[in-house]
């Protein structure tokens, strides 16, 4: 069995033998299963190097047994194409296979086939990254042409089908990606999920998420509030909730909320699973003021610090470890960690004292 994941859809194509098959085939049709089950590992650790390396030698295979023109060669090219394009990094060569994945699917399937959506979806994706990126120089406004085609076309297609979350999963995957229309298809995703699951599921949940990343200020954190009501005992909906934890924690801190950051703090480490480990690293912190004198000296450095992160995720008895060059930031590092916020530690339940986390913090005119 070969599957190809994509955005809320799983296409599925049967990897058999061909009719006239010999034993070199077969030998082929077994080199390339057991090449993407190991590519389908290295995807799911998130090892996209080797997964790409992977992915590379299963399409080679593919072609050599089914041609050009499969479902199977389309659905391979199509996962080559995500690897290559998993980074917020623009690819040319993740380009040039995304291109060449809806074209196979426009072969293989029909050029207003439900199936072109998904692979047209990623390559808008991918020239958005490089419109964004400005790295198509003189072809910059004929890119930006044929992405906005894509999107075009991509949402007739969808608008068409009789699979119910297709427009809902195209509108939710290209809001996030700086299009003028952005927020109104969030809007779009959110509304249509909400008509299809209802508003207490974890997909309309997620949208509603992606709509407030839209709002400032207040509204975005009565959007947030809302929307952690609505997940409470929602299946699959835990470390979403983490992250709107942190994210309210953030928005309250800004404003001077102390009680209702800490809760907020205090919440996402009850969420989170195992202990702190050593990259334990501050949700919230603001840049040091520059020491004067190191300004008029053109001095820059460094202040390693050692110190408690208390149970409400603040920050207690820093002390200096290192510094270079000694005592010129010591006391404006300091003042700044004094204001970083972590999430608390918890243990069996109740929030704990994390001693002996450290930070540096460093100074310089480049930063």
């Amino acid at each position: 069995m070969f599957v190809g994941i994509a955005w809320g859809a799983i296409a599925i194509v049967t990897l058999s033998t061909p009719a006239h098959g010999n034993s070199d085939l077969f030998s082929l049709k077994r080199e390339l299963e057991d090449t993407y089950i190991q590519y389908q590992q290295f995807s799911d650790q998130g090892d996209f190097p080797n997964a790409e390396r992977l992915g590379t030698l299963a399409l080679e295979l593919g072609e050599q047994i089914y041609g050009m023109d499969h479902p199977n060669t389309a659905v391979l090219s199509f996962n080559l194409a995500k690897t290559l394009n998993a980074s917020a990094r623009f690819r040319w060569r993740g380009l040039r296979v995304a291109e060449l994945a809806v074209a196979r699917y426009r072969d293989v399937f029909g050029e207003n086939a439900d199936d072109t959506v998904v692979p047209m979806t990623l390559l808008i994706q991918v020239l958005a990254k490089g419109v964004q990126s400005n790295v198509f120089e003189d072809e910059q406004t004929k890119r930006h042409r044929q992405m906005y085609i894509l999107v075009g076309r991509s949402e007739r297609i969808a608008k068409r089908s009789n699979e119910v979350t297709l427009l809902a999963d195209l509108y939710q995957n290209i809001s996030k990606i700086g299009l003028r229309d952005s927020r109104r298809y969030s809007v779009e995703a959110e509304d249509l999920y909400e008509e299809i699951y209802g508003r207490k599921h974890v997909r309309t949940l997620i949208a509603a998420m992606n709509v407030a990343s839209f709002k400032n200020g207040d509204a975005q954190t009565k959007a947030y509030e809302r929307i952690l009501r609505d997940g409470e005992d929602v299946e699959g909906f835990t470390r979403y909730q983490f992250a709107l934890h942190q994210k309210l924690s953030i928005n309250y801190l800004e404003i001077g909320d102390e009680r209702r950051a800490t809760e907020h703090l205090q919440a996402a480490g009850l969420l989170m699973s195992g202990d702190q480990d050593a990259n334990y690293t501050p949700i919230y912190k603001k840049s040091p003021v520059y020491p004067r004198r190191a300004i008029v000296r053109g001095i820059e450095g460094y202040v390693l610090l050692e110190f408690t992160v208390t149970r409400e995720g603040g920050v207690r008895d820093p002390m200096v470890v290192d510094a270079n060059p000694p005592r010129i930031f010591d006391q404006a590092a300091i003042d700044a960690v004094l204001q970083f916020r972590y999430i608390p530690q918890v243990s069996n339940g109740v929030p704990v004292e994390v001693v002996g986390v450290t930070n540096r913090i460093a100074f310089s005119f480049n930063q």
